[in-house]
């Protein structure tokens, strides 16, 4: 920007603000270690290492403070001294300030750059560009602020942004539901401190009546998060605690809390809770359950296959027969190993895992697997909705032809009119 060199009359405000920084802001600043703060101009600064700060001060005084006495120097900023180099050579008319404003924005200089926004303004009232800049906007032909063109509209300010009285009743529920999950989890935490301390028998059971006693959907996160972080050190309280967990997980009609029992009919480390899982499961008859025990189905684990299967035997949904079928026979990964030359021995791994000594040969090789589980829930679900018992076994071909035969439209009797 070029300013032209001319040093017009300053208006009052001006002379106001070039007086406020004199006062205040102008000088470098000492802030002393005992307290308090000296405004003035540092003489030495080319000194290195620092070890004293001479000091002029705004009022003339001298001054000499030693490194240990000064707790933190702020200089002057470069931009600040380049602005009050140009100031007096700034036009005062609404051109100058406005080129002043643009200049201070690239600087960094916000308040001085609202200053000569307002005097822009000053001069020439209709001033687009810097209106703009200030946040005005027009309204039937008026300048106003955002935050007034924003209230004439009917938005509200709302946790720092504007909305509709709509989104502000919205966000205000969606708030309280948060505030009602987020309680949930001290009182959980509680209860199993009471049944873990195990102080006070009426203690326990009463700990234990009130989560199974729990019928709010907001508590299914907060339950969740009890199974999923369960680490009592015992085996048989951990496997008892996440009974507690998946009974009021099966329970809980969020989708988190069936996402979370699935999960623990297919992963738990104890038989007896995915066995609990599978009667939730079975109780609730999700279609989200489904949908995800259906994916299971397709996994690389045969441990994972069965398991969905046993849960599907037990919801026994009528719609799972055909991804049944596709799994009933499942092909997986298994490390082959081999030893001397003369004598071979396998060990077969459908999840990869090995541990095999040195010197042993490993080969992957892919395997078909019959899954007994699948093949417990299509017959059952044929059983319960078709009163059929098809002998089909292991023959995923045989049951869809079946299947076919079943579902294939009767013929249609055609004849000739009269």
């Amino acid at each position: 920007m070029r300013l032209r060199p001319s040093f017009p009359p300053f208006s009052l405000a001006l002379v106001l603000l070039l007086a406020a920084w004199a006062a205040h802001g102008r000088a470098d600043e000492f802030y002393l270690a005992g307290g308090g703060q000296i405004s003035g101009q540092l003489l030495n600064a080319s000194q290195d290492p620092r070890t004293t700060y001479e000091v002029k001060t705004d009022g003339g005084l001298r001054l000499a403070l030693t490194e240990a006495q000064v707790r933190r120097f702020v200089p002057t900023s470069e931009a600040r001294r380049a602005y009050e180099t140009l100031l007096p050579r700034m036009p005062d008319d609404a051109e100058g300030n406005w080129k002043m404003a643009q200049w201070c924005l690239s600087q960094g200089l916000t308040d001085e750059r609202e200053f000569h926004l307002h005097e822009t303004l000053r001069y020439d009232d209709d001033h687009r560009e810097a209106r703009l800049a200030l946040g005005y906007t027009t309204l039937d032909g008026e300048w106003v602020k955002t935050d007034e063109w924003n209230r004439r509209q009917g938005y509200v300010y709302h946790q720092g942004r504007w909305m509709t009285p709509q989104e502000v009743e919205a966000l205000t529920i969606a708030q309280r539901y948060d505030d009602l999950r987020n309680d949930w989890k001290p009182k959980l935490n509680r209860w199993r401190s009471a049944i873990v301390k195990n102080r006070d028998a009426q203690d326990v059971r009463n700990a234990i009546a009130d989560i199974r006693a729990i019928k709010d959907p907001l508590a299914g996160e907060a339950l969740a998060d009890m199974y999923e972080d369960e680490d009592a050190r015992n085996p048989e309280m951990r496997a008892a605690l996440r009974l507690l967990w998946v009974e009021a997980l099966g329970k809980n009609s969020s989708g988190v809390a069936v996402d979370m029992v699935v999960k623990a009919a297919i992963e738990d480390e104890s038989a007896k809770v995915r066995e609990a899982a599978r009667d939730a499961l079975e109780e609730s008859k999700d279609r989200r359950a489904i949908g995800a025990l259906l994916a299971e189905l397709k996994s690389k684990d045969n441990a994972r296959v069965n398991r969905a299967g046993a849960a599907l035997e037990r919801i026994a949904d009528p719609e799972t027969i055909v991804p049944l079928m596709d799994a009933l026979v499942t092909e997986h990964k298994f490390i082959l190993t081999s030893g001397q030359p003369g004598s071979t021995s396998a060990t077969f791994s459908p999840q990869g895992g090995s541990g095999f000594s040195a010197g042993n040969k490993t080969k992957i090789v892919t395997q078909p697997v019959r899954n007994s589980s699948v093949l417990a829930a299509l017959r059952r679900i044929v059983q319960e909705h078709y009163n059929s018992n098809a002998p089909f076994a292991y023959d995923p071909e045989g049951w869809k032809s079946w299947y076919a035969d079943l579902h294939a439209p009767e013929a249609e009797t055609f004849r000739r009119d009269p």
